[in-house]
């Protein structure tokens, strides 16, 4: 009876070694399988870098092993690191835009205010025409120099350079 034990016994270890092994060799495969599934998710984020292939890759690269994760995340930091850098620039390209539109603003508003301001002025001396000294003060011009708007030789009746002045 003992002989009928051990060799009893002996079946059950074998039993047990064989499935060890197989589930083993069954670990052995998902392991490779779960290598590939994250390579290829690493290259998919890499030819299209969008938040959900980045992030897809990282969940497959957390189901590895330790000692397989290394290159696949060096991968994956050096695509996020580059997406941040874009994204900085395109913030960066946008303030300047921005700062542009705001110079030309006001510089447009700087025109427009001296625009209004030539046109608030007295015209010039071709646009003032005072037919007498009466309609000039009435305007309220006298004392008219040469060269200054609404000075005319038929005002200047002494020829001073000075017309519509008031008599001392």
């Amino acid at each position: 009876m003992k002989h009928r034990k051990g060799g009893f016994m002996h079946i059950i270890i074998i039993i047990i070694v064989v499935v060890v092994g197989i589930g083993a060799i069954g670990s052995m495969g998902s392991s490779e399988k779960a290598v590939n599934q994250a390579k290829e998710s690493v290259q998919k984020a890499e030819s299209d870098p969008s938040d959900s292939n980045i992030n897809k890759a990282k969940s497959d690269i957390n189901k590895l092993p330790e000692d397989k994760r290394g290159q696949f995340s060096e991968r994956i930091a050096k695509l996020e690191k580059a997406k941040q850098e874009e994204k900085e620039r395109a913030e960066k390209a946008k303030k300047e835009a921005e700062e542009k539109k705001k110079q030309e603003e006001a510089a447009a508003a700087a025109a427009n205010q001296q625009q209004a301001q030539a046109q608030s002025q007295p015209a010039a001396s071709s646009e003032l025409n005072f037919s007498n000294c009466k309609e000039a003060r009435t305007a309220g011009y006298s004392h008219i120099r040469r060269g200054e708007p609404g000075y005319a030789p038929h005002l200047d009746r002494d020829g001073d350079g000075i017309a519509c002045d008031k008599h001392r």
